[in-house]
């Protein structure tokens, strides 16, 4: 899944607002008044969010465009934190303040649910982890699936690994060979959390 790039702002400019999509459908019935029904059950939210980038930043975000444009991406709400779903709705607008210095609007929709990952994510960014072996709350995920703890030993690659433990939190790089992220609870082990490099 794509996510928001870490090299280009997490927040928007303010002020920020978010407001509840239309989901309801009205018809007239052959007889009677008009019938109004929901179209679905979750309500999406809209926005229209002010970046300010400047240099390289400005060909980030038209690449992040370019691969999120029709489909999904995570993104870090601005006001909780918490990491969503959304889907941009239409081409951005940029406006060129100095030869170096871009404001970019977006028209997005915040999607109505919370994937099963986003308690997971990198801290401070959108950034998806490449597994979860959750080990104290028995959840386990590679990629965007949810496995069973019996699939973890297969993760192998080099990622940026985060270990909880009963004592600590260690963020650092790791080259993992199968069998390294075992099956069992390592002993004082909470989580080990891989992110892609």
């Amino acid at each position: 899944m794509i996510h928001w790039p870490a090299n280009i702002p997490q927040n928007p400019r303010l002020p920020f607002s978010l407001s509840p999509a239309e989901t309801r459908t009205t018809f007239a019935p052959q007889a009677g008044e008009p019938v109004s029904r929901p179209l679905t059950t979750g309500v999406p939210m809209l926005t229209r969010a002010e970046f300010v980038l400047q240099g390289a930043e400005i060909e980030a975000f038209d690449s992040f465009h370019a691969a999120a444009r029709g489909g999904r991406f995570a993104w870090r709400e601005p006001r909780s934190g918490t990491l969503r779903l959304w889907r941009i709705l239409k081409p951005y607008s940029r406006r060129f303040e100095t030869s170096g210095l871009a404001i970019v609007n977006v028209e997005m929709m915040m999607l109505p649910v919370s994937p099963w990952f986003g308690p997971y994510a990198r801290e401070g960014y959108s950034i998806l982890p490449a597994f979860v072996a959750d080990y104290a709350n028995d959840i386990y995920g590679i990629g965007e699936q949810l496995r069973t703890a019996a699939d973890m030993p297969s993760v192998t690659g080099t990622y940026l690994v985060r270990r909880a433990t009963t004592t600590a939190i260690t963020l650092a790089q790791e080259t993992l060979a199968a069998g390294d992220i075992p099956e069992s609870q390592p002993a004082g082990t909470l989580s080990i959390i891989g992110y892609p490099l």
